[in-house]
């Protein structure tokens, strides 16, 4: 990242926004991403080595975390705690008696503190904003241009079609049994910056989207880096990207 003004916004600045809402009445949450505290590099280096692939093999890890990708994808899949020892539990039914309700949350420092002070348990509990300011924070400790992104009316597409469906009965009424298909009001996933040095020359630079884990890569929690370029104009399809969920969020009919 070439510009200063760019590098002071996407790394060094340790507060921000994360937009949530509905389109027609976006609001606002203030962050304290705080990647400059004590103690928080540390734990961005403890998530890197409790990755599942760390622990399988070290020394390959070790080698792997020169790639910004491989480090995004890593921590993608570490900021929640579905499939491996993550930072964070998500929760979306309402029952929250027994932990932190995912709207009181107003920064990442005490939830990775807390992570790491209870020998890894998961912090209850998380949604996607939440997920995402985690993301951003442990990114930009470790130098990666990040931000959180809000996507409004973002289609969850559960049968891979690039459709919202609704079924009707006989009667008129929506047979909601037939399709797990929805839209919801927002989702927030995060946006980096950096080369891929893995993919065509034409598409080594640019903005690439790292989600909040939500939709399960091959063996993780986690997405890897699709640059969103390629998003916008459907031509990542010839590359070997995991960027269908991302790319349903955004133009399903």
């Amino acid at each position: 990242m070439e510009s200063s003004t760019e590098r002071e916004e996407y790394v060094l600045n340790d507060t921000g926004r994360i937009f949530v809402g509905q389109y027609y009445r976006i609001g606002a949450k203030d962050w304290l991403f705080g990647q400059f505290e004590e103690g928080i590099l540390d734990i961005v280096f403890k998530l890197l080595r409790e990755d599942g692939r760390a622990k399988k093999n070290p020394q390959k890890s070790l080698k792997k975390r020169a790639s910004s990708a491989y480090c995004s994808r890593v921590l993608s899949a570490m900021v929640n705690c579905n499939d491996d020892t993550g930072v964070l539990w998500g929760r979306w039914d309402g029952e929250y008696s027994d932990g932190v309700r995912p709207t009181v949350w107003k920064g990442s420092v005490k939830i990775l503190k807390e992570w790491n002070t209870t020998k890894m348990m998961p912090v209850k509990y998380g949604q996607c904003w939440v997920f995402s300011g985690l993301l951003t924070t442990v990114l930009r400790a470790i130098g990666i241009p990040a931000r959180s992104v809000t996507n409004f009316n973002s289609a969850h597409d559960t049968e891979y079609n690039m459709t919202i469906d609704k079924f009707i009965d006989k009667n008129g009424d929506e047979a909601r049994s037939l399709s797990g298909d929805s839209i919801w009001n927002f989702h927030v996933w995060n946006e980096c910056y950096f080369r891929r040095a893995d993919l065509p020359k034409v598409t080594t630079d640019g903005k690439l989207w790292t989600p909040p884990p939500k939709k399960k890569a091959p063996g993780l929690c986690s997405v890897a880096p699709p640059l969103s370029k390629l998003l916008k104009t459907g031509k990542f399809i010839s590359v070997r990207i995991q960027a269908l969920f991302l790319l349903r969020l955004q133009r399903t009919d």
